[in-house]
């Protein structure tokens, strides 16, 4: 991988490595558009529902509504 024989310049070669690396797979896997990007975020989205929809329908337990009222109480209170 390096042929040179100076370990400061190896380390910084293979950090140049790495950038250029990272910056590939920024630009092709992870880019913030395009049909990969939509197909993901669609199948996440799906995923995402079919676990958490249930749960979301649940109503909140009495005691953290009592917290939470508590909580909103205290503002007022405080003119905040």
């Amino acid at each position: 991988m390096f042929t040179n024989q100076n370990p400061a310049q190896n380390a910084t070669d293979a950090t140049a490595q790495q950038q250029a690396a990272a910056a590939q797979m920024s630009n092709t896997h992870f880019a913030n558009n395009g049909p990969d990007k939509n197909l993901f975020d669609r199948w996440l989205t799906e995923k995402l529902h079919t676990v958490f929809d249930n749960i979301a329908q649940e109503p909140l337990p009495p005691d953290l509504l009592k917290l939470v009222q508590q909580l909103e109480d205290k503002e007022k209170a405080a003119g905040t």
